[in-house]
């Protein structure tokens, strides 16, 4: 199945703010928290971070979080990087605005912490589902899910991460996001991935707080509101927000948008929301 629908990037930058042509170029005024461009130079494929990534964060050790995966999503225009998470041997997890116009192939990097390692295990996509309703302005309904062309092997360094039950609030629990993306505004990111522990904070705290983001149910929050706190960034998009739920670490999240690498807090996808449709979408594409 193709993807279904097409993204202007630069057009979401900015939560109903104006933001100039720089943006294109990653403007440290305003950002998205989607696709980090990469380009081609002299045959060689060179990813460019952008401006976004774990904030406040650190580096994450070998096998530490073994569901997260390194997704390219090859286009005409070039190549473009997010973020997703293991749910099978066969699916992955991740945010519909990944999705760039003209996507032909969807590269899965699985099992590794480092973007430069050239021996990682990369498995194509076959097929994937974005949510029949998603929109990025505003932004609704940012989950997808990937079908790999050939099932993965399950080790210490790849495993699949459990979905949350149905409609769980996470309010306050201690959780941690993971990803490739910048390390603030204005910065590159580094090649290996970083973590960070963000507090999920209420949705009617965060709604009161960021009225700007015209806030749904679907949406999960988490972070603070303090300058430099712990924070998502350019280039996280699509990666998973793990958080401790009956014993496991489950994906409760999915990095979607922000409005400020480490001003405000982070917004993600509440996958327990969605829980329904992702289990419907993983069963379609088999």
């Amino acid at each position: 199945m193709e993807a279904s629908s097409s993204i202007n990037t630069v057009a979401d930058c900015v939560w109903y703010l104006s933001c100039p042509i720089s943006v294109r170029m990653f403007s440290s005024v305003c950002f998205l928290l989607t696709l980090a461009l990469a380009y081609t130079n002299a045959g060689k494929e060179q990813i460019v971070a952008g401006k976004e990534q774990i904030v406040a964060g650190k580096p994450a050790k070998p096998c530490q979080f073994p569901s997260i995966v390194h997704l390219l999503f090859d286009t005409h225009d070039g190549t473009y990087a997010c973020g997703g998470t293991l749910l099978s041997n066969r699916h992955v997890l991740t945010a519909s605005h990944c999705f760039a116009k003209g996507t032909h192939t969807i590269r899965v990097r699985i099992g590794d912490i480092d973007v430069e390692n050239s021996n990682v295990l990369t498995i194509n996509a076959n097929s994937w589902a974005m949510h029949p309703s998603f929109t990025d302005t505003p932004m609704r309904n940012d989950v997808a899910v990937l079908h790999l062309e050939s099932p993965v092997t399950f080790s210490n360094c790849i495993k699949a991460s459990p979905l949350p039950p149905a409609n769980t609030v996470y309010d306050n629990r201690k959780c941690i996001a993971a990803g490739w993306g910048a390390v603030g505004a204005g910065k590159h990111g580094p090649s290996t991935l970083h973590h960070v522990a963000m507090s999920v904070i209420s949705h009617e705290k965060c709604k009161q707080k960021m009225s700007y983001a015209n806030l749904q149910k679907q949406h999960l929050c988490a972070g603070d509101f303090v300058d430099g706190g712990p924070s998502t960034c350019v280039g996280d998009s699509g990666g998973p927000l793990y958080c401790p739920d009956r014993g496991n670490m489950v994906v409760a999240g999915i990095t979607s948008f922000g409005y400020g690498c480490d001003v405000d807090a982070a917004i993600f996808t509440d996958v327990s929301y969605f829980r329904k449709w992702i289990l419907e979408a993983m069963e379609m594409l088999e």
